[in-house]
């Protein structure tokens, strides 16, 4: 007996043959070239819409590990909030205090010497700063790259135009007749 392919495509499959056929395609390497199928892989097979598949992979999967992944989200977000107060809030006390100086007189009563805590002699200057100065030094360096680029070209520019009216003077000295 000889099947074409259409006499193959009107082939009934009955609903709990879908499953196990699917699940058959799915595990050989020639159907799916990747070693995880993919919904991509699926809606090719099957010629779904992309979000019919997703919609039941995410039923058949229940609405628990997209809440799980949304609450880690918030749970992140919440952290790097609070880690941003904190900073805000240690920045303003940092800012309302005065720096503590070293005092050095001594008591007229006693030897000892009145001191609160130093300061720091070298701090790191901030980021900001810092960046705003570097991107200060290359727009410098950048001008003077041009500057030499340009003084480079003119004095090019003058060698070529000082050979090329030596050349037409020797040639003209060169015609020109000897009397």
């Amino acid at each position: 007996m000889e099947l074409n392919t259409e006499a193959l495509l009107a082939v009934p499959i009955q609903d709990n043959e879908i499953f196990e056929l699917l699940e058959r395609l799915a595990a050989t390497e020639e159907m799916f070239k990747t070693p995880v199928s993919t919904i991509r892989d699926v809606v090719e097979l099957t010629e779904a819409s992309p979000t019919l598949v997703a919609r039941l992979l995410g039923e058949m999967r229940g609405p628990g590990e997209l809440e799980q992944m949304v609450g880690r989200l918030d749970e992140h977000d919440r952290r790097l909030l609070e880690v941003e107060h904190k900073f805000s809030k240690l920045e303003k006390q940092k800012a309302s205090t005065p720096p503590e100086v070293r005092v050095n007189r001594p008591n007229i009563v006693g030897s000892t010497i009145e001191s609160a805590r130093a300061t720091k002699l070298e701090e790191t200057p901030p980021k900001a700063w810092v960046d705003s100065k570097r991107k200060i030094a290359y727009e410098r360096e950048k001008e003077i790259q041009k500057r030499w680029d340009k003084a480079q070209s003119r004095l090019i520019m003058s060698f070529v135009f000082f050979a090329l009216a030596g050349t037409v003077l020797w040639l003209i000295f060169s015609s020109a007749p000897s009397h």
